[in-house]
């Protein structure tokens, strides 16, 4: 179909979509940056593409896409969420991080992933008896998510609490875990001692 049809916006982004399933996240970044070039207005080809770079570790390129995404989906929860996150985890402006991550909670409040990164953002900010509150629920609520828990240890960490901190981290050692959670949970006890 490709060879049929090389510059259809439709069959790179979906190509983009096997490579990604495929795990093969450099593979999928080259099918979306060709939809992406080919109909620039094609906000799906920049949030795939950015997703897609954060994989693999391009996080400002990732940054780039998002904000071209969001450019042209401006009430896209997910892509709000996703871009938020990505600010606070990389040292972005976190006031906008702040806005973008409220409005994304704000569009889906149920959605426990978007609490988090509200969260997230505030204990950068250094508002952390906010975050410790908001993160600390989730982890109550949901204590089979290591990356709440995550989040948690830090803001305890950042109280003081390193007794708690610690015992957190280590209740995530039985949970699935992702590669990259399990190596900031790994740092993160380093560091604790």
């Amino acid at each position: 179909m490709l060879a049929a049809s090389p510059d259809s916006v439709d069959i790179n982004f979906r190509l983009g979509q096997v490579h990604r399933a495929k795990n093969d996240p450099q593979g999928a970044i080259g099918y979306f940056q060709k939809a992406a070039s080919l109909n620039a207005k094609d906000g799906r080809a920049w949030a795939y593409l950015a997703s897609a770079q954060q994989d693999v570790g391009r996080l400002e390129e990732a940054k780039a896409d998002y904000k071209r995404a969001l450019a042209l989906y401006p009430s896209h929860a997910v892509l709000m969420n996703n871009f938020a996150y990505l600010m606070a985890e990389t040292g972005g402006d976190l006031e906008e991080a702040l806005k973008y991550a409220q409005g994304g909670l704000h569009l889906q409040p149920e959605n426990p992933n978007f609490a988090d990164t509200v969260g997230l953002v505030l204990l950068k900010k250094e508002n952390t008896d906010t975050a410790l509150q908001i993160i600390g629920g989730l982890s109550k609520k949901y204590p089979d998510n290591p990356s709440f828990r995550y989040h948690f240890a830090m803001a305890l960490l950042k109280k003081g609490d390193r007794t708690r901190a610690k015992s957190e981290l280590n209740a995530t050692q039985s949970l699935k875990r992702s590669r990259e959670e399990d190596k900031k949970i790994q740092d993160l006890l380093r560091d604790i001692g």
